[in-house]
């Protein structure tokens, strides 16, 4: 057993636990991809992100300041959105891509062709998406796809 000095017990973290409650079609849901999700590390980002937020509101900062940080933290919630909202997409895509489109995802990212049938099928219908960032999500849930079938061909 490693003693630690009193210097060195100063500067560990306490963690606290609380309890969250999902709807139920949620939990079964999860249940499902537990595995693979830091949940605790997911609920941090999101409950740190929140405060932050709300810090913002009651901080004693420029108005100019408190904008600029809320629509800085704004902007990477919807970036993160936009990328799992193409990362699902692009899953469930990649059913219909060919082993040529495959190959070339990783090396040159999305082709013309591609791009042009998930802006037909998909982007269109999206309300004010940020194009760039999903279709980073799009290509990745594409490869995450390719990745979990290919040893097996």
């Amino acid at each position: 057993m490693m003693m630690l000095t009193k210097q060195q017990r100063c500067y560990m973290i306490v963690a606290e636990r609380i309890t969250i409650t999902l709807p139920g079609d949620m939990y079964k849901r999860l249940q499902v991809v537990k595995g693979n999700l830091n949940i605790s590390g997911l609920c941090q980002g999101v409950i740190k992100q929140a405060i932050q937020i709300e810090e913002l509101k009651t901080k004693d900062v420029p108005v100019e300041e408190k904008v600029i940080e809320r629509l800085r933290l704004e902007k990477q919630i919807a970036e993160q959105e936009w990328k799992q909202t193409g990362f699902i997409h692009g899953r469930e895509d990649a059913k219909e891509l060919s082993y040529e489109d495959f190959m070339a995802l990783p090396k040159q990212g999305i082709s013309e062709e591609i791009r042009e049938r998930v802006q037909h099928r998909r982007i269109q219908s999206l309300e004010n998406p940020n194009e760039e960032i999903y279709l980073k999500g799009w290509v990745e849930g594409a490869l995450h796809f390719w990745n979990t079938i290919k040893d097996k061909l």
